[in-house]
């Protein structure tokens, strides 16, 4: 009886966490490339009026245990119609940092890359389509600045990239 019980009651919290717009967000969270292991579920975010995401967070494993960067955090971000930018900052990962920023492009995408001035971290935006954001941020463990880590967060961060089906988000409606 105990065992119906329980499984009833993570039947029900499964359920749960798979409700809102942000549930069908996390088949396109990546796989973790080689040297990588998911760290945990999803972090699911349903904020009305705002937007919807799905975020997931990466160690190292094997090799990758001696990296520098000691996480990686892979969100998908959509926007809903008319959101206020105030609110919907709220929802993106990493905040405010003075940074340095480079426009580029990924699978024909419009993109950001940038690097704290601090050297903390690694960081990719896409932008597959008006109202959605996948953002890839290579955390350094170390707390320090280097070239050599700066090097190895874009190397890790365009590895998680090649990993995501940026054609398949940008056709989310």
């Amino acid at each position: 009886m105990r065992a119906v019980l329980r499984m009833t009651c993570i039947g029900i919290v499964l359920a749960l966490t798979a409700c809102g717009k942000s549930g069908k967000l996390v088949p396109l969270l990546p796989d973790a490339p080689t040297g990588w292991n998911a760290e945990g579920q999803p972090v699911n975010h349903d904020v009305h009026g705002v937007g919807y995401s799905s975020m997931k967070s990466y160690v190292p494993a094997g090799s990758a245990a001696g990296s520098k960067i000691q996480r990686v955090q892979v969100q998908i971000l959509v926007a809903e119609q008319g959101a206020n930018e105030a609110d919907l900052g709220k929802m993106y990962l990493g905040g405010n940092h003075a940074a340095f920023w480079e426009a580029t492009t990924v699978d024909g995408f419009d993109a950001q890359d940038s690097f704290l001035v601090e050297g903390q971290s690694y960081s990719r935006i896409v932008f597959p389509n008006k109202t959605t954001y996948v953002q890839i941020i290579a955390l350094n463990g170390t707390g320090t600045s280097s070239t050599d880590s700066m090097d190895e967060g874009k190397a890790i961060v365009q590895a998680f990239s090649d990993k995501i089906d940026f054609k398949q988000i940008a056709a989310l409606k």
